[in-house]
């Protein structure tokens, strides 16, 4: 096991500095430190090997593991080696854990007898190491600060009043293949404060296409994913952007399906260029059963925020609701030529004025009005219920607007939506910038079947 650390010794004499000496280690690469405690003791010496204070032979507790990796320049490896392989291990700090200041990737799936999920729908990950933060108080569980190049995967994350896992003013980061506000078999109810929460920072990725990188991200007592701003001073702020969520399960148990809601909305972003979901089918994220909105746009700005292909149902379900599957803060109506400001500029949502459903497919026609001569991709997405939400993504088209800014839509799916249910759309300019839900509209037969 590689457990060296870079490390600089300097000799001061008068105050002036008179030697450099470099530890053996000084020019050797990352480290791996293999954490095969479940305890909490502090790590003995930073000296680059993981050994807990007070106790008899090496052992390497998650605190002991991340002091060192702090004090490495390499990106090290967090793995794991506790107790018998195949056998679930809860580890319960008793305070906050080290922020992570430096990079490391950490990786629940080296637990013997851990593995990923390799299903496209559901999730059949063996997460074998849980953080318990139930002992600790205000804290997140894992931290990641003004660090870059972090990965954090393969750990069920639980019962921490702060996020399951916060980054501060960090860029290009990864957290993957986690189970975040429940137990380790995923689907227990054992929520943090909040899921996973971004203050400020760039290119960081949570989830991803791969069935491997899927996240569950349920049951916590506030919002699901918080793609936050950070306040620098009056009048100054540091954006969050290009960030991006990725085919995660935000709502339900590990099947993708069974509620398990987060408390509040189930992905907040208040920052520009960010992305929830995408083009391809692996990309799309199931935002279903959370509290507030499925996807809520906050303050009033924050634009190109594309949000395509998901699946979001079922948010704020509760009698008398007005939450919706998209939200723009503060945007509620349509405006002639889409002139408006505010959250992804306003964008205005298509208008659907029929939807029929025949055994070969459905076809739907309505307007889209936006700013002229113009492109904007229309999806279009089928429901149970007649709520401003997108269940069941049924496909595309790009529309282009005249010079008075209207654009046709008319659209034919090859799946049958069911009649009696509903259709509903969103556009989405070049720019990323997605609006809200249109209003549902009835999928009824063709006119030969209907009488």
């Amino acid at each position: 096991m590689n457990q060296t650390l870079t490390k600089i010794r300097a000799t001061l004499i008068g105050g002036a500095v008179v030697g450099v000496v470099l530890t053996a280690a000084a020019m050797a690469g990352a480290a791996t430190f293999t954490v095969n405690s479940r305890g909490d003791a502090r790590d003995r010496n930073l000296d680059g090997i993981c050994d807990a204070k007070g106790t008899a032979g090496v052992q390497c507790t998650l605190r002991g593991a991340l002091q060192e990796a702090n004090e490495t320049v390499a990106r090290d490896q967090i793995a794991f080696d506790i107790g018998r392989p195949g056998e679930a291990q809860t580890i319960a700090p008793a305070r906050g854990l080290p922020a992570i200041s430096a990079s490391v990737a950490i990786d629940g799936y080296t637990q013997p007898g851990a593995r990923e999920n390799t299903r496209a729908v559901g999730d059949n990950a063996r997460i074998l190491i849980e953080v318990n933060g139930e002992s600790t108080t205000a804290e997140p569980g894992l931290e990641i600060f003004e660090s870059d190049a972090t990965v954090i995967r393969g750990l069920a994350i639980n019962r921490f009043e702060g996020a399951g896992i916060r980054l501060d003013a960090a860029d290009d980061n990864t957290v993957a293949g986690n189970f975040i506000g429940t137990d380790a078999t995923g689907t227990k109810d054992l929520g943090n404060g909040r899921g996973v929460e971004l203050d400020a920072g760039s290119h960081n990725r949570f989830g991803g296409v791969a069935p491997a990188s899927r996240n569950v991200i349920a049951g916590n007592g506030n919002v699901g994913v918080w793609i936050s701003i950070r306040e620098l001073g009056p009048g100054a702020i540091a954006v969050a952007s290009e960030n991006r969520v990725l085919g995660n399960y935000i709502g339900t148990r590990r099947n993708g399906s069974t509620p398990l809601g987060n408390d509040d909305h189930g992905v907040l972003i208040q920052g520009s260029n960010n992305d929830v979901g995408g083009e391809s089918a692996a990309a799309a994220n199931v935002i279903a059963h959370n509290g507030g909105d499925g996807v809520s746009l906050g303050y009033l700005f924050g634009v190109d925020n594309a949000i395509l292909g998901n699946s979001i149902y079922a948010n704020a379900s509760g009698p008398g609701s007005d939450d919706r599957g998209i939200r723009l803060h503060g945007v509620v109506l349509n405006d002639a030529g889409d002139g408006d400001t505010g959250p992804n500029n306003g964008q205005n949502y298509p208008v659907l004025t029929d939807a029929t459903s025949g055994l070969f497919g459905t076809s739907v026609t309505g307007a889209l009005n936006s700013e002229p001569l113009r492109t904007y991709t229309v999806q279009f997405f089928a429901n149970d219920a007649s709520k401003r939400e997108g269940e069941r993504f049924l496909g595309e088209q790009k529309v282009s607007t005249d010079s008075g800014g209207t654009a046709a839509v008319s659209f034919g799916a090859a799946t049958s939506v069911p009649v009696d249910d509903y259709v509903t759309a969103t556009a989405t300019d070049a720019e990323g910038d997605t609006s809200e839900f249109s209003a549902p509209r009835i999928a009824g037969p063709p006119e030969s079947e209907g009488g």
